[in-house]
Parts: structure tokens; C-alpha cells; sequence
């Protein structure tokens, strides 16, 4: 199986969207779930449920509003839920 190229598993449009998630992983951490909410928000769960979820989908649909959807709601429920339990939840200043 191919993983990565422009036929791939995983592609430059996928890596798009990766590079997206994350710096907004790290900015949310730091200025909106730290700061104004004071909840911790874990970035490697947001980024892996989301990538992970984005690359089912894709496999799954050819549709990039359900890969987009689909893959902010991972975002929100693997950064907010494994925010508790993994030690990268709190942003310093």
C-alpha cells in the first residue's frame, strides 16, 4: 500500500489539514481553553483524533464537508477529553 504521494493513503491535502489542526490545537490551548475557559486542552489528543479521524473519513467519503466536520468534532472531544489524563493540558505564559 502507498502511504505517502498524490494517489496516497496520505497526501499533500491530507498534510494540509494536519498543519492546520495543530497550530490551531496550540493556539486554542493557549488562548482560549487555558486562559479564558481555565480547562485543560490536550493538544496530541486533539491532533491525533482529529488526523486519525480525517484519514477514515477521507478513506470512507469524497465529501470535504463531512472531513472537515468530522474531523473539528475529533478535534474538540480528543483535545477536551484526554485534556485530563495526559500531561500536556496546561499552556504556561
Amino acid at each position: 500500500m502507498n502511504l505517502f504521494g498524490t494517489d496516497a493513503l496520505i497526501n499533500h491535502f491530507t498534510l494540509l489539514f494536519a498543519a492546520a489542526f495543530a497550530l490551531g490545537g496550540l493556539v486554542f490551548r493557549k488562548s482560549i481553553a487555558n486562559d479564558m475557559l481555565d480547562m485543560r486542552f490536550s493538544f496530541i489528543g486533539c491532533l491525533v483524533a482529529s488526523m486519525l479521524t480525517f484519514i477514515i473519513l477521507d478513506v470512507m467519503f469524497d465529501n470535504l464537508k463531512i472531513l472537515v466536520v468530522g474531523g473539528l468534532l475529533a478535534w474538540l472531544a480528543g483535545g477536551f477529553g484526554l485534556g485530563p489524563v495526559l500531561w500536556d493540558g496546561e499552556a504556561s505564559e
